[in-house]
């Protein structure tokens, strides 16, 4: 169990955008996150029976209407797609569990934290709302499959329909916000330096200062010793 936790770490780790607002701000980015599933429809074809599944998988319904995906809230979006892929994690990782092949078992390990990548980005987006999300959840049951290649294919149709549309809503919400932080820190990092050139400056007055007391000082002290030089000199003349 703590071997598994750890790869699928390790997967999160080296599939993830290094920042969140690149997954959103970038669609190469995606793109990248995107074909490294590429693979596993490759390896289903070389793995012997793969593609019959221990346990049917749900599948969520990931068609798109236009005109109905319009006039849906950013944060109804949102849900429908978190929850579509919730869905189909949950049925990897049931499928996963219950396999007998190793070869069956790695190709639903390698899917499953794919999907997990994906559902950490997404769930990680904070829209604000007036509205709730409607009752029963935004996520449609379409139907039920136990073929890996069905699941591979719903997966990839959601990823380019829904998921990406759902991008282009937020890229502008989430890259201004992400360009009023990246701000936010360059003021701060300024603030500082101008603080520790105020700083300096501070310091090189007092030295200034102090320099300039000290020499007032010496030459009132030269000041006075002429003058105790010359009342001595008179004093002597008139002796």
């Amino acid at each position: 169990m703590e071997y598994s936790r750890l790869l699928l770490l390790v997967g999160l780790m080296s599939s993830v955008p290094a920042r969140p607002a690149d997954f959103w701000c970038h669609r190469q980015a995606r793109k990248n996150l995107e074909r490294s599933i590429e693979g596993l429809s490759d390896d289903l074809v070389t793995c012997v029976g793969a593609d019959t599944l221990p346990s049917p998988v749900q599948l969520p319904c990931v068609q798109l209407h236009a005109t109905e995906w319009a006039n849906t809230t950013l944060h109804h979006k949102r849900a429908e797609v978190l929850g579509a892929l919730r869905l189909l994690l949950d049925g990897v990782q049931g499928a996963r569990t219950r396999s007998r092949s190793s070869c069956q078992t790695s190709l639903l390990g390698r899917l499953e934290r794919h999907i997990t990548n994906y559902v950490a980005i997404v769930g990680g987006v904070h829209i604000r709302s007036v509205t709730t999300a409607p009752p029963g959840g935004a996520v449609q049951n379409c139907s039920s499959v136990s073929s890996t290649g069905s699941v591979l294919k719903q997966y990839g149709n959601l990823l380019r329909g829904k998921l990406e549309r759902l991008a282009v809503d937020l890229r502008d919400l989430v890259c201004r916000a992400e360009r009023g932080r990246r701000t936010a820190r360059e003021g701060a990092a300024d603030g500082g330096n101008h603080r520790a050139n105020a700083g300096t400056d501070e310091c090189y007055h007092d030295n200034m200062t102090h320099t300039r007391r000290d020499a007032l000082w010496k030459d009132n002290n030269n000041k006075k010793d002429k003058h105790k030089l010359l009342t001595l000199k008179v004093k002597t003349r008139h002796s």
